[in-house]
């Protein structure tokens, strides 16, 4: 397994430690090139108000990283090696980062291009990425979480209290929280997902022979989640999202961006797909069940940068509040990204991800996500090779985005050097080198 993010972590560690004091640490990191910290034009849907304007501001401070307690110099040249790196070894062609500590950003930055090709876009901040698997926290998530806010429905409620098609099949007992949390006893997805109608699909899914309820990762109830936010609340997924949360926190998060008028320059393609669609992904969804759904799911489709994202992540990590506004009862954001299920090997919350069990004590090769995190921390990743995740231990955000399947899914390179996760991990170091740092300097003064 290649292990370039743990080679040149240790790398700047040994080279941080020749440079001397502090102040020769932060001329240095002045002398480096500059991180672009403008914010990226947005595009303007039909929801968005004047208003969101003032919500975004609430991620407009831009710090260096030494005001966010982090090192500038070891952050900066660590980061941009692993992602030069990553692109060099084809891990992906380009991709987004966006890191922000106790609600101010500290890198949004982009490198590399759309995909291989010779003059291929160069990604930008306000480029949309195919978020895949990090819709089921970042839609059907919220979207289920609101509703609890509000009383409509509870954890413990059965699915079928609002799906109507799983009422007298073997299905018909099992919980939001199982079904959020991955123990519901469906299984992971259905073969060939392209051979199915957008209503044969959900017959599959009704008909599909319900196994021991332990953790399975699985597609399956996520794909039915618009249609329950329908029956519980009256309008569709898509508006209950914009209206609710996209627009009001000011992102640019959409479904089917091609039809919301995104330009598709702004869009970057994912997996040239030879068995079915028989074309270049670009502008519409990655993952062949949430197509069949017409783009609109619960499991993939949603589309948007690093920011919106973490926009997202701090309003969770805030305890649902945003720019003074209000989204989430933070008992309700305690309760989902809490560990559901104390015994067995399931490590999830309502929706959310988690750290591994004694993550802090493995190698980097088998930690998940980065060895640092703290356990109170969440998020959630995608197929395609986005990540998002926050830490209230520590205040800090952090985003990754990238087009990994470009041009195919068959792409050992980004799995075998985990840079996700390496570059989470360089943030952690960059703030505990910050703190030696720190410990050195009261020491000889």
């Amino acid at each position: 397994m290649r292990s370039l993010s743990l080679l040149l972590l240790f790398t700047f560690h040994f080279s941080l430690f020749t440079f001397g004091q502090v102040a020769g640490q932060e001329q240095m990191a002045a002398a480096l090139p500059a991180v672009p910290y403008s914010t990226p034009p947005r595009w303007s849907g039909p929801l968005v108000e004047p208003e969101v304007r003032r919500l975004a501001a609430a991620l407009s401070e831009r710090v260096a990283p030494r005001e966010a307690g982090m090192d500038s110099l070891f952050l900066f040249r660590t980061i941009d090696s692993i992602v030069r790196e990553a692109i060099d070894l084809r891990a992906f062609p380009g991709c987004q980062l966006f890191v922000a500590r106790d609600g101010r950003v500290v890198i949004e930055r982009s490198w590399g291009r759309h995909d291989y090709s010779e003059g291929a876009p160069e990604v930008e901040n306000d480029h949309l990425y195919d978020l895949a698997s990090v819709t089921k926290m970042a839609a059907s998530t919220l979207a289920l979480a609101r509703l609890t806010d509000r009383g409509t429905l509870a954890p413990d409620d059965r699915f079928s209290k609002f799906y109507a098609p799983f009422r007298g099949t073997d299905k018909e007992k099992i919980t939001f929280r199982e079904v959020l949390a991955h123990q519901s006893g469906l299984p992971s997805g259905v073969a060939y997902p392209w051979r199915f109608s957008r209503d044969s699909l959900v017959r599959a899914i009704r008909d599909a022979r319900l196994r021991t309820r332990v953790y399975r990762y699985s597609d399956l109830p996520f794909l039915l989640i618009p249609e329950v936010v329908r029956t519980a609340d009256g309008r569709d997924f898509e508006t209950f999202l914009n209206e609710e949360f996209y627009r009001p926190l000011g992102t640019g998060l959409t479904f089917c961006p091609l039809e919301h008028g995104v330009p598709v320059e702004r869009i970057v393609p994912t997996e040239t797909d030879e068995v079915w669609r028989k074309r270049t992904i670009h502008g519409t969804v990655h993952d062949e069940s949430a197509a069949v759904m017409g783009g609109v799911s619960g499991n993939a489709g949603l589309f948007g940068t690093a920011r919106d994202l973490g926009t997202v992540m701090q309003m969770l990590l805030d305890g649902g509040e945003f720019g003074g506004v209000r989204f989430l009862e933070p008992a309700t954001v305690e309760m989902f990204t809490t560990r559901q299920y104390t015994s067995g090997n399931n490590r999830r919350g309502l929706g959310f991800d988690r750290p591994s069990a004694g993550n802090d004590s493995l190698p980097f090769e088998e930690a998940y996500p980065a060895p640092s995190v703290s356990q109170s921390s969440f998020g959630h990743t995608g197929f395609t090779g986005t990540f998002a995740w926050a830490d209230p231990a520590c205040g800090l955000v952090y985003v990754f985005l990238c087009n990994r399947v470009t041009p195919s899914r068959n792409n050992k390179a980004f799995v075998e050097t985990r840079v996700r996760y390496a570059l989470q991990q360089a943030v952690y170091d960059a703030m505990r080198l910050c703190v030696d740092d720190a410990s050195v300097a009261n020491v000889t003064e």
